[in-house]
């Protein structure tokens, strides 16, 4: 027999080779795909860490707002305690003024002119007791003020916290202690988002037409326009979204929801039709 042909090695050889080569850019593509991997993963460790620390922070705010609440409770109940001891205290020294003051304007027995210098010395008095009363009025006012802007804070601060359920219940809270205060409009939008968050579309469609309806001119307007319709068409009530998008759009074009508004507006009047 003759000796065996050679080709059979060497195609054998090439093979290999070709593998290897496959072999080798693979693992090169690997090592390369390995780095964009890594730095995706620590992308995303970055960004959860932020928004961890990010939560954390809110937490820590609400915290120190919520004593500063329990603190200002506490001074405004002493306060008004205290108004009232001195209102009391006030009107029984008016009252004795008033005596006195009538007793000094009124003829003595024998036609003898009035004491006017007592009389003018009482209404002295009498000027300062009114101004020590709204004195008094004006700093339990301005403790009420600061009082309701640290309510609605610590519920704003609640919501962006991720704590949906509490949010609701304190902006609840805030609407029935303040239902025509300096953040009651804004309440009402910030309700409506929590409501919006846990897909509560009804409460959420109730909180943003209280808003639109009871303060046509606050600055939130638009942007609960623009919810209203987008909690109308997750509920199901397309007619009424296409209504709340075209208000936003014929009475606030300028605003910053215009945009998002009429973007919805044309998907929806792509799906429907109308």
């Amino acid at each position: 027999m003759g000796k065996r042909s050679p080709v059979m090695p060497v195609a054998a050889l090439s093979m290999c080779l070709l593998v290897s080569a496959c072999t080798a850019k693979k693992q090169d593509g690997w090592a390369e795909d390995k780095q964009g991997v890594l730095q995706s993963l620590e992308q995303q460790r970055e960004l959860s860490s932020r928004n961890d620390a990010a939560t954390v922070s809110l937490q820590q705010q609400l915290v120190m707002l919520q004593s500063q609440i329990m603190t200002q409770e506490s001074k405004l109940n002493a306060m008004e305690a205290g108004q009232r001891a001195l209102d009391a205290s006030l009107n029984e020294v008016a009252i004795s003024l008033q005596e006195l003051k009538a007793k000094a304007l009124s003829p003595s027995r024998n036609g003898a002119l009035v004491d006017m210098e007592l009389a003018k010395k009482i209404e002295k008095i009498e000027a300062s007791i009114k101004q020590a009363k709204a004195a008094s009025a004006a700093a339990t006012v301005a403790v009420k003020s600061n009082e309701e802007e640290n309510a609605y804070t610590a519920a704003y601060l609640e919501l962006k916290s991720g704590r949906y359920d509490e949010a609701i219940a304190s902006f609840t809270r805030f609407l029935d202690v303040y239902p025509e205060g300096n953040f009651t409009d804004q309440a009402y939008f910030w309700l409506g988002e929590g409501y919006l968050a846990q897909k509560k579309h009804v409460e959420a469609i109730g909180s943003y037409s209280l808003l639109i309806t009871t303060f046509p001119d606050s600055p939130k307007l638009p942007a609960a326009l623009l919810k209203l319709g987008l909690s109308y068409e997750s509920n199901g009530q397309e007619k009424k979204a296409a209504e709340a998008y075209r208000t936003l759009l014929r009475d606030h074009a300028d605003s910053d929801s215009a945009a998002s508004a009429n973007k919805q507006l044309n998907a929806l009047t792509s799906k429907t039709g109308n």
